[in-house]
């Protein structure tokens, strides 16, 4: 035995058992150590054993570490010497130990094999380092935005139960984290850890809590195989059919079905791996990107193929319709019906006959009138009299003004009568009975005849072409006063609708020693020129169905001016196979780079 050994052999407790049993006959388990006084400082270390498992699905991850906590209690200082106590972890059930407990765990374990694996060390001062090993699965909230190029940052959160700040304090104890460089994970790389401590508000109290914080990026390695890799020659070979004869539909059809189911097979495995989220992820662009560019490689034969068999379909011939033949019981219905509209026919004819004839027929004063020879005067100038006598009869005795009766509709014969021949008003009815006298004085003579008919004639010319008025039927004449005017009462059908309508201006001569006024010419004044203010169109409100009939025919515009642009897809439908040969392939290139160039800048 050396000199250091005797030494140590001489200072030591004889007896540790009676040491440890002095030691607890006096202990309060119940109280802290310096109860009532400061708070205890608990020192942590964490050591990293291994990174079990990540779950996406049940966003968490399980990991198995040693920890080991420091404190110090001095009612357990047995020497004043550096000696330690290496204990059984029996021994924590028997002295106060901290609360603590992981705030994000799930479930955990400690391990037993082949006994609990705990461990209490005391030193002479007092000083306690309680140390396990334990595995535990944690809650990790992983965002999953850019999964499988995504990046997580998973934590350990430790603090104490019960005890609030006023009472114990936790913090790292120098170096904290170890072994998190050995640990490897298969899907994920840790690029970095970092620990801090904060305080945290709950509901019972101040508490302080310490926190490991672990970055983890995903390899991409396994979905590059498992996932991408497939996709894109599953997508290839979907290009295939560009190259098979659009006559053979077997080959295409099946090979397109094929592609597309194969598609969603891997959709629905890669699904299967994820939790139920509602946004959308980076592999899901992918995939669904993939299975559009499948698709599409199918619908291009389906419209290759349409376009291939339409060319050589003949043309449509658009079918009659037949009309519908009614059966024999409708036949006396008919002839019946044919009975009745010959009789309205007969009807109306006689009625029209009745009017013709009573606008027609000459009004007699009660002074009787010598008949006037048809030589004298013209038929014309007789019919127009007799109907200005009959009009004159009608009007109220002079000095009272009364509204005339609205005359009857006249009729086109008697429009172009009373625009062609002035009308004589007579003043009296002896006026009117000298002037169809006979006698020389009052009968017109052979030169003012001559005169009138020729200005009628010019006169019904320009009314004939006047592009103003719609009918004869419609011409107003516009009445004059005072002697030489037209005849007084009465408005035409166009005075309701305010037209611009040429005025007739008759200037009368007086000839022999009666007295009698007659024509001597005839002028058309046109009325003056109205200002109209101008107007600007006004845009309509469209309706709903109105907008959809426009999008409709827009639409139907813009597809035959492409169809025109393309006249040689009709006769060769190979065209679109040749064209898909280049958009497709520079299509899918395009989105790789630009799907991969994101994931790269990122990382």
């Amino acid at each position: 035995m050396t000199v250091d050994n005797m030494w140590d052999a001489v200072d030591r407790p004889d007896n540790v058992t009676q040491t440890v049993s002095q030691i607890l006959r006096n202990y309060d388990i119940r109280l802290r150590p310096n109860f009532g006084g400061d708070p205890l400082y608990i020192g942590m270390e964490l050591t990293i054993a291994s990174f079990d498992s990540i779950s996406e699905v049940n966003m968490d991850y399980t990991i198995t570490m040693y920890l080991n906590q420091y404190w110090k209690d001095e009612r357990l200082a047995y020497s004043t010497r550096d000696d330690q106590l290496t204990l059984a972890g029996d021994f924590a059930e028997k002295v106060w130990v901290p609360d603590t407990f992981f705030a994000n765990d799930k479930s955990s374990f400690l391990h037993d094999v082949t006994e609990k694996n705990k461990m209490v060390r005391l030193a002479g001062d007092g000083s306690i380092t309680y140390g396990m090993r334990f595995t535990t699965t944690l809650s990790c909230q992983m965002d999953l935005h850019y999964y499988p190029l995504d990046s997580q940052n998973c934590t350990v959160e430790i603090e104490s139960y019960g005890y609030t700040v006023t009472d114990v304090v936790m913090y790292w104890k120098a170096p904290g984290v170890m072994g998190v460089e050995d640990v490897k994970i298969q899907q994920f790389t840790i690029t970095g850890y970092e620990t801090n401590d904060r305080i945290e508000l709950l509901a019972t109290g101040v508490y302080q809590r310490l926190s490991l914080s672990f970055a983890l990026k995903r390899n991409v390695g396994y979905f590059i195989f498992q996932t991408y890799l497939p996709s894109i020659l599953i997508v290839m070979l979907s290009w295939v059919s560009f190259w098979i004869n659009h006559e053979s539909p077997p080959a295409r059809v099946a090979l397109g079905i094929t592609t597309v189911l194969t598609m969603t097979t891997i959709s629905t495995g890669v699904r299967s791996s994820l939790p139920r989220i509602s946004y959308v992820k980076a592999i899901d662009i992918y995939l669904v990107m993939c299975f559009v560019f499948v698709f599409a490689a199918l619908l291009e034969y389906a419209a290759v193929n349409y376009m291939f068999w339409a060319a050589k379909a003949p043309p449509r011939v658009p079918k009659v319709k037949k009309k519908k033949t009614k059966k024999s019981s409708a036949e006396p219905r008919s002839a019946r019906q044919r009975l009745a509209d010959q009789a309205k026919s007969v009807f109306r004819l006689k009625h029209r006959k009745t009017e013709v004839e009573k606008e027609a027929t000459p009004v007699s004063h009660s002074s009787p009138a010598p008949p006037t020879s048809a030589t004298s005067l013209p038929a014309t100038i007789v019919t127009s009299t007799a109907v200005t006598v009959e009009k004159e009869k009608s009007l109220p005795p002079p000095g009272l003004s009364v509204s005339p009766p609205p005359p009857p509709p006249p009729t086109k014969g008697a429009a172009i009568s009373a625009l062609i021949v002035p009308q004589i008003p007579p003043k009296s009815s002896s006026t009117a009975s000298s002037s169809l006298s006979p006698s020389p004085a009052s009968t017109l003579p052979r030169r003012g005849t001559s005169r009138d008919k020729r200005v009628s004639k010019e006169l019904a010319k320009d009314i004939l072409n006047l592009s103003l008025l719609p009918s004869l039927s419609s011409i107003e004449v516009a009445p004059g006063g005072g002697a030489g005017g037209w005849p007084r009462g009465g408005t035409s059908e166009t005075a309701s609708l305010n037209l611009a309508v040429p005025r007739i201006v008759r200037s009368t001569s007086f000839s022999g020693l009666s007295g009698v006024q007659h024509p001597s010419h005839l002028t058309m004044v046109h009325p003056a020129a109205r200002f109209y203010p101008p107007t600007f169109p006004v845009k309509p409100k469209l309706t709903w169905k109105q907008r959809q009939q426009r999008v409709v025919q827009s639409f139907r515009k813009h597809a035959k001016a492409f169809e025109q642009k393309l006249p040689n897809i009709k006769k060769d439908v190979s065209i679109i196979d040749r064209f898909s040969r280049i958009v497709f392939p520079l299509s899918f290139l395009l989105f790789n780079t630009v799907y991969w160039s994101f994931y790269f800048f990122n990382s």
